[in-house]
């Protein structure tokens, strides 16, 4: 990575934003092909930030679980893990173990989704970030379905839809609507997940 100025941590920053723009476009081979420069910028010693080389790898390990190859994935993601032990940013970690969950969700390791977003949740609590504490709830609730725990994927779809209603969360609503329909799908009330 060239950078006039020497402000490598800048471009690198700016090619991670750059990164997530391409992820948020669903164009995942660019976000990739990026994300994998500012790797490479990071593993050559251009750039030394803990919390930036935790979130890029967990950033790497959801575009891999994405994209179905789940050994890169999980590479980055053992990178992740020993990164969170040094990092303490809250919101990186968050981050982190979100990542995680969805990679085991992807995986169906449901066991492990559902710890991982636990423990993005209680991050999330403890920042007060009410958008992803509902969206953590909705999350926990799509794995309990998926574990067939319907009691409990009950209340967490409550906690979450109640969490989108107080905020006018029409998007995460949204969510929480499908998630309840899978739910009543898996409880075999077909005529309930339609409607």
């Amino acid at each position: 990575m060239c950078c006039a100025g020497g402000d490598a941590q800048g471009a690198v920053r700016a090619l991670c934003e750059r990164a997530r723009g391409h992820e948020s476009l669903e164009q995942r081979i660019e976000a990739l092909s990026l994300a994998l420069e500012c790797e490479r910028a990071i593993q050559n010693g251009s750039v030394v930030d803990r919390t930036l080389e935790l979130q890029l790898a967990a950033f790497i390990a959801t575009i891999y679980v994405t994209l179905g190859d789940y050994g890169s994935a999980d590479i980055r993601t053992e990178r992740a893990k020993a990164l969170a032990q040094d990092v303490t940013d809250t919101r990186a970690i968050a981050a982190l173990y979100e990542s995680l969950a969805v990679t085991r969700q992807e995986q169906g390791d449901y066991d492990a989704a559902l710890d991982f977003a636990r423990r993005a949740l209680g991050a999330y609590e403890q920042l007060e970030l009410e958008a992803m504490i509902g969206s953590s709830w909705n999350t926990i609730g799509w794995i309990c379905v998926q574990r067939r725990q319907f009691g409990r994927a009950e209340d967490a779809l409550a906690k979450a839809e109640r969490s989108a209603e107080q905020r006018g969360d029409q998007a995460l609503l949204g969510y929480v609507l499908q998630t309840k329909a899978e739910l009543e799908l898996a409880r075999g009330k077909t005529g309930d997940a339609i409607r």
